[in-house]
């Protein structure tokens, strides 16, 4: 387990994002020079997290950086999080993506938030394996956001019949991660239902494919 303060991979990708809508935003108001330096503060940033962060043999990013800055090789849905950012570069991307969909990633309803093949795996724990359909659905429109429209999709139908799988029609706060495979989805003791991040969830989805 990682000790000292942590360093949270998407947390990275969330200020990485926030220096891009700076830029942006002072851009339109006329500012070249305050948009230059927020988009340089994002390209440092990008850079130094690169460095930081990813993990080549694992095609990954590294789910944080312990207190001693060492990096925590795992598979993780955090990942997934980083295309919805922006923050991982296109040459990357793909690599990525086929990280994400594989076996130890991907159940069927969606990403698990550890990876099947990670040593602290447990399907049934709520960081450690679960699938998080509102986690699942942003990486979808990460998905989307680099040009992987046909897998973005997939996700979206996915967590779809996720909650058409459900008596109420609901998407729960979270299922268990076993795969999709082994039949319906497996019910998480204590998920919150209604969840208000995943009804969100839906209606973000339901623009996402309704996207040309």
């Amino acid at each position: 387990l990682a000790g000292g303060r942590i360093a949270v991979s998407e947390v990275e990708g969330y200020a990485f994002a926030a220096c891009e809508a700076a830029a942006r935003f002072y851009r339109r108001l006329g500012d070249a020079g305050a948009a230059g330096r927020w988009r340089a503060a994002a390209e440092a940033l990008q850079e130094r997290f690169q460095q930081a962060f990813w993990i080549d043999e694992l095609g990954t990013y590294a789910m944080a950086l312990d207190g001693d800055k060492a990096p925590l090789r795992v598979k993780s849905s955090d990942a997934g999080q980083l295309l919805w950012t922006g923050i991982v570069p296109r040459s990357l991307a793909p690599r990525l993506v086929r990280t994400l969909f594989d076996d130890d990633g991907y159940s069927g309803w969606g990403f698990r938030t550890l990876g099947a093949g990670e040593r602290g795996y447990n399907p049934v724990s709520y960081h450690n394996g679960s699938v998080w359909p509102h986690d699942t659905a942003l990486i979808a429109a990460g998905l989307r956001r680099y040009g992987f429209d046909r897998e973005a999709r997939r996700v979206a139908r996915d967590v779809l019949e996720l909650a058409e799988s459900q008596p109420d029609r609901r998407l729960p706060e979270l299922v268990a991660g076993y795969p999709r495979s082994d039949g319906p989805p497996v019910p998480y003791p204590v998920a919150c239902r209604p969840q208000a991040w995943d009804a969100a969830a839906l209606v973000f989805l339901a623009r996402l494919l309704a996207q040309r």
